[in-house]
């Protein structure tokens, strides 16, 4: 079935980013010319540049999101989707690699008010270094990327090392990978680390994050 998401409300915003960037975001939309150290400090310059009904952008992206997450902690169903979501580059504060709104950690802050421990697991061929930097202190997230890492590539985050600290220690996992990966390849070493990162964290739910240039 297809359930219409509303558009995400200011306070569902504020679930996670913060009020200076949103109230940027709000006066560009009333027509305000914002400063360009304005703009450099939301990160709304250059891939992640201003754009008409930018604010409804950002609610939608958020909204579908927080549907799916709804349809989960209701029992609506098993598994969710939505096609427009998983802008896994942005950041409380600011925007960053054509992520304007961070859904993913709204999405999943929703999802732990009924199951405490999520997986995140992605497959994106970029480091989603905005979610990875949400959870890293936390044991109750577990995140997991297999993407490209290569000097000069974006974002330049996700090496091998890179497990988390605190409480999330080894609650990140990184596999960075290099160009002419075969699926003969991929497949054994996506299973592998996988199933035994479920064995071992034993989630409540799953969120996978697919990325349109896997």
């Amino acid at each position: 079935r297809v359930v219409e998401a509303p558009l995400a409300t200011d306070t569902e915003l504020l679930e996670y980013h913060s009020k200076e960037f949103l109230r940027s975001v709000q006066r560009i939309a009333a027509g305000e010319d914002l400063t360009m150290e304005e703009l450099e400090d939301c990160g709304l310059l250059d891939d992640c540049s201003v754009f008409e009904g930018m604010l409804d952008y950002l609610r939608l992206e958020a909204g579908g999101s927080l549907q799916a997450a709804r349809e989960l902690t209701s029992g609506g169903c098993h598994l969710a989707i939505w096609w427009g979501g998983g802008r896994h580059h942005a950041k409380r504060d600011e925007a960053a690699g054509y992520c304007y709104v961070q859904d993913v950690v709204l999405a999943i802050l929703h999802l732990q008010s009924v199951f405490p421990k999520v997986m995140y697991l992605d497959i994106d061929v970029h480091h989603p270094d905005g979610v990875e930097q949400s959870f890293w202190y936390t044991d109750t997230v577990l995140t997991i990327s297999f993407h490209k890492h290569a000097p000069g590539f974006f974002p330049g985050t996700g090496a091998e090392a890179d497990i988390g600290a605190g409480r999330g220690r080894y609650h990140a996992i990184n596999v960075p990978l290099k160009d002419g990966l075969s699926d003969k390849c991929f497949m054994p070493l996506f299973s592998d680390i996988v199933t035994a990162a479920t064995a071992a964290f034993c989630p409540d739910v799953i969120v996978l994050q697919c990325g349109a240039d896997s």
